[in-house]
């Protein structure tokens, strides 16, 4: 970086709009920044137009051109730039926007295109911030426009939830938005709401997004197409519109009927329906003491403070339309029905579609039991799967009724199971139909006993598949079972081929997955491989008890490895693919932590505790400080790494505002420490600086911040370098010490950039912030809004809340109100989500300084008197305390002699979960007045 560059929003590495880089140059005057509205349009297919007419499409583009740039001047914007085959217009608001963009589409809808086909033109509309430089603007708000746009088909038009909120504070009478639900979009982590517009005279109606457009769901995506069940899909999604549980079940002691995939088929039907997405939590192996935490895990909330998981989980939900896919319940049916119990009556918006041996025998459930497929005359569903897996695995038929005779016999034999129909098929790729006719007689494929009573199929197909295969594949197979959900490839091949090259283990790997003994499926873009529960039962139960020991031996070093590696690559450039990795891997992390509890001094339990606390502490799971207490519990007196995660439990402690608790943790892991030598970390330090500084208790906190900073500051990593250069940019701030702040927080940035490491770059972003934030408030908003955009990208949740609670507090005292609530709104959501006490304090606090300046002096006065009587505070800059409490005196002039008084009284009376409900209620009326 140059000596005396500004630092803006377009200052990324690799950021691009539409393809060409974003540059950061010096700049001789300090920018601005504001907040814009824009519009990206382009034309649907218009390479293919391009290429078929060649001459008329260069006067169609001149008429496009006209009838665009009309449309946004006659709005009151601006085209700041033509892109070949679009614009990119700017408003100051986004219903002026949206008008345009109408008025546009009705333009192109009546103009005659000569010698062309008509143009349909894609628009997409998103308020932002913008950095504005040279009369140009910079910044991530066009890179998101340009990622949102490219979700819409053709004529239609497409908002944010961003440019929605405005619109709705504006008013667009004669204009329909539909809520579209939550997607995501290229290059940004977290899923966005969508809107679609639909106008009187244009757009009357909205078809959908395009094919390309991801909702924003958790429910893996099968690799394998789905046959038959049309009825069964239609009676089961019927069931879910009028019932809010509904347990599929299937035929008693009989697995592989096909639950699993049909509630994935009607999920997907129903998906558009629940604009806050389908999540999907499968508990097979789960013991009924996790099944909240399994939950939460998938739907991506955090314990709250004093609360248990499913309290948390419930809590979250109350105000979310979600459908919840709870898979494979019969392990831990009891904790099942009660969670599912208090998610009806709290969470009216949500609805469960689970599937179980057995009802949950909950209240009000509708039970849908399935049958076996068809296997009557002629192609039923179950012949059709049969062929189509057939064909799968490099089968050739022809379509004579011999061949459809001896396959309804095959499929007949199976009971029409799916999973043993499919077992039955991928070996007809080696074996002629005939051949698998003849097994069946011999006993061999699933039949009647000589008893009369009848058989497993799945087993007896399992049986069957499994015999056939060779030694190796065998003992790769049933080593697969000691997984406790999906893996990748180099899993497989560390825990159950590690004597197979690359090419091998794929080759093996292949085989597996076409005899259907392992299912693949893409979670995250990536493939992942499992073994659907009755098929590990079936591999445990044959795994030698010696092979079962090295399998799961091999288990524990193989997640010991990937979460050491993951501690240490997150800290690297490549963190968003760890982030991934982890997330992918947690099911297995989780139970080699478990499992390791009880082996080798509980060695590998700490060593996955203390590689990714931090991994627990940015992206906010608390689950990891759980496996830390346990750890610490079970772990060997002498074990080097026992002091760190006794730090580890302390932080979690400290997170769940349980200052006492954590400061014990802490010492001890002080203690431990100073009496073994160990190397001394960072863990407990800032649980017992922060249980300090939030819980008032009797604690140096300098000393401790001389040890955290003395800790890290020989650190050759850059990550830690710049995590103590913030910390002291920090200290700095708040003490009012704004240049040693600035030039304590350009050496952190330079830092950043060399790491180029996103969560890094975006911490020395947002302490650039808080230095610069007394002297330049519109060069900090810049920063913290890059620094949010970025942390974002690799899903670090702590950073980016702070980055969101910066620009809450700057738009706010900028007159911003409105803004800022959005922003207290997302603040409430994301501390919620973790539990964090002390933070939703500071959210509720925000929240009664935006209702003062929004007119709302009762209710401002009492949710600040709430605040007041927490022990849980939040250090503030100079500047910024200044302006609050000019913001409140403000609101207390406003009031009546004796109210404000009267107002704090009854504020004081508030709890925490109250305090929230009545912020966010008073801060929906605010924006919608």
């Amino acid at each position: 970086m140059v000596p005396g560059t500004k630092v803006t929003s377009t200052a990324r590495a690799g950021a691009t709009l539409n393809g060409s880089p974003l540059l950061c140059v010096p700049m001789s005057a300090p920018p601005s920044t504001s907040r814009r509205t824009f519009l990206f349009t382009d034309i649907e297919s218009s390479t293919r137009m391009w290429d078929q007419y060649p001459d008329a499409m260069l006067d169609a583009l001149d008429l496009h051109d006209q009838v665009l740039v009309q449309a946004v001047s006659d709005a009151g914007g601006d085209v700041i730039r033509h892109t070949g085959d679009g614009i990119i217009a700017v408003f100051r608001g986004a219903a002026t926007a949206v008008r345009a963009a109408l008025a546009a589409q009705r333009g192109l809808g009546q103009t005659e295109w000569p010698d062309v086909e008509p143009l349909r033109v894609r628009m997409g509309i998103h308020s932002g911030d913008v950095l504005l430089r040279g009369g140009e603007h910079h910044g991530w708000a066009l890179n998101f426009t340009s990622r949102l746009h490219a979700l819409a088909h053709g004529g239609q038009v497409v908002v944010s939830g961003a440019a929605m909120s405005e619109v709705g504070r504006d008013g667009l009478p004669g204009v329909e938005f539909i809520d579209l639900g939550l997607h995501h979009l290229r290059d940004v982590a977290e899923p966005i709401r969508v809107y679609g517009v639909t106008g009187v005279g244009v757009l009357e109606h909205f078809d959908g997004l395009r094919d390309t457009a991801r909702r924003a769901t958790s429910v893996p995506r099968p690799r394998t197409s789905f046959i038959g069940r049309a009825a069964d899909v239609d009676r089961v999604a019927g069931e879910l519109q009028r019932h809010q549980v509904v347990t599929i079940t299937g035929i008693a002691g009989i697995a592989g009927i096909g639950k699993t995939r049909l509630s994935l088929e009607v999920a997907s039907l129903l998906s558009e329906t629940f604009t806050d997405g389908v999540v999907m939590t499968e508990l097979t192996g789960v013991s009924p003491a996790q099944v909240g935490a399994a939950l939460a895990k998938s739907l991506g909330v955090e314990r709250r403070s004093l609360r248990s998981a499913d309290e948390s989980v419930v809590e979250w939900l109350r105000d979310k339309r979600v459908l919840l896919l709870l898979d494979s319940c019969e392990d831990a049916s009891d904790a099942v029905r009660e969670l599912v119990h208090a998610i009806t009556l709290e969470a009216a918006g949500c609805k469960v579609l689970a599937t179980s041996h057995e009802p949950l025998d909950v209240e009000g459930e509708q039970v849908s039991r399935l049958l076996p497929l068809d296997v009557g005359a002629g192609r039923s569903d179950a012949v059709e799967l049969f062929f189509d897996r057939a064909r799968g695995a490099g089968a050739d038929f022809d379509d004579s009724a011999a061949t459809l005779l001896l396959v309804q016999q095959i499929c007949r034999s199976v009971d029409g199971l799916p999973l043993a129909i499919e077992i039955a098929a991928s070996n007809a790729g080696s074996l002629a139909l005939l051949d698998i006719l003849d097994a069946v007689k011999a006993g061999e494929l699933p039949g009647v006993t000589g008893s009369g009573t009848r058989r497993r199929s799945v087993v007896d197909a399992l049986e069957l598949a499994f015999g056939r295969l060779d030694p190796a594949s065998r003992d790769a197979f049933v080593r697969c079972s000691v997984f406790a959900g999906s893996f990748d490839r180099a899993a497989f091949a560390a825990v159950a081929a590690p004597a197979l090259d690359g090419a091998e283990v794929l080759t093996m790997l292949r085989s597996l997955v076409d005899r259907s003994l392992i299912t693949s499926e893409t979670r995250r873009d990536r493939t992942r491989f499992r073994l659907l529960e009755p098929v590990r039962a079936f591999a445990e139960h044959r795994c030698r008890p010696e092979e079962l020991a090295s399998a799961r031996s091999a288990f524990l070093r193989h997640y010991c490895n990937v979460a050491e590696r993951a501690g240490e690559e997150l800290r690297g450039p490549d963190e968003a693919k760890w982030v991934s990795q982890i997330e992918l891997d947690f099911d297995n992390l989780r139970a080699a932590h478990g499992r390791g509890l009880s082996v080798d001094g509980a060695d590998v339990a700490v060593r996955i505790v203390a590689a990714l606390w931090d991994f627990a502490f940015m992206r906010m799971r608390s689950e990891i400080f759980d496996w830390g207490e346990a750890a610490a519990d079970r772990s060997d007196a002498n074990h080097p790494l026992r002091a760190m995660v006794l730090g580890v439990t302390a932080m979690g402690y400290w997170l769940r505002e349980q200052p006492a608790k954590a400061a014990a943790f802490a010492e001890e892991s002080l203690r431990l420490e100073r009496d073994t030598g160990a190397t001394r970390s960072v863990p407990a330090r800032m649980a017992l600086m922060n249980s300090a500084e939030y819980g008032g208790m009797a604690v140096d906190v300098r000393a401790l911040m001389a040890e955290v900073l003395d800790v890290t500051k020989d650190s050759a990593s850059p990550y830690w370098q710049v995590n103590a250069d913030v910390l002291r940019v920090l200290a700095y701030s708040f003490a009012g010490r704004p240049e040693q702040a600035q030039s304590m927080a350009s050496a952190a940035m330079m830092t950043a950039r060399r790491s180029e490491n996103p969560s890094t770059i975006a911490w020395a972003l947002f302490a650039k912030g808080m230095a610069v934030e007394p002297t330049d408030s519109e060069h900090a908003e810049a920063l913290y809004e890059d620094g949010l955009e970025r942390s974002r990208s690799v899903e670090n949740g702590w950073i980016g809340a702070m980055c969101t609670t910066r620009l809450a507090s700057l738009r706010r005292r900028h007159g911003g109100w409105a803004d800022a609530m959005m922003l207290v709104r997302e603040l409430f959501d994301t501390w919620g989500r973790a539990g964090h006490r002390s933070h939703l304090w500071s959210a509720v606090r925000q929240a009664a300084l935006c209702l003062a300046d929004a007119g709302d002096a009762e209710h401002a006065a009492m949710l600040h008197r709430a605040t007041t009587l927490t022990e849980l505070h939040a250090p503030q800059l100079p500047t910024e305390a200044q302006d609050d409490a000019a913001c409140l005196e403000r609101a207390k002039a406003a009031a009546a002699p004796g109210e404000w008084v009267r107002w704090e009284a009854r504020g004081a009376d508030l709890d925490q979960l109250a305090a929230v409900q009545m912020a966010t209620a008073r801060m929906e009326l605010a924006l919608r007045r």
